[in-house]
């Protein structure tokens, strides 16, 4: 399930204070991108699932009709959330990720620029984050996932 977005979205958070990472905009925004970007980078089937369950939940949640405190809340919409993830995730590989345009959920004048989008979080991460992480941990977690249960395809 999306357990795992959460955790990485709540880590980033964590990253932003500790290491006092400027943010322009939301938070909640930007602690997504974090979440959608390391998911992306963790590879294979296990980042597939991760990015496809977030999708799911923000799906799901978003079938509630927003109500007034909705549209006061520091999170975005869960539609609008949804359609960030997948933009993200396609924007980094389009060809893993096809699955977003072709269940027809990411509109196509959205998809002209998730590239972009995913570009400039990745940006981001390299000049404000990436700095402070040792890259032999990186490659350790990435193989981890990779040999997980989360991240095998069912045969």
């Amino acid at each position: 399930g999306p357990f795992l977005f959460i955790v990485l979205h709540e880590t980033a958070h964590a990253v932003f204070a500790e290491l006092a990472v400027p943010v322009l905009g939301r938070e909640e925004d930007a602690a997504d991108q974090v979440a959608a970007y390391a998911a992306t980078q963790l590879g294979g089937d296990f980042a597939e699932r991760m990015i496809r369950a977030a999708a799911f939940m923000y799906d799901t949640d978003s079938a509630r009709k927003p109500g007034e405190d909705d549209f006061a809340d520091v999170h975005g919409l869960d539609r609008q959330r949804f359609y960030n993830v997948l933009c993200l995730a396609w924007g980094s590989d389009p060809k893993r990720y096809a699955f977003a345009k072709e269940l027809g959920k990411l509109p196509d004048e959205r998809a002209e620029g998730c590239v972009d989008e995913y570009q400039q979080v990745r940006y981001a991460v390299q000049t404000l984050i990436r700095k402070n992480v040792d890259p032999a941990e990186v490659e350790r977690i990435r193989q981890k996932a990779a040999r997980s249960k989360f991240g095998k395809t069912d045969p």
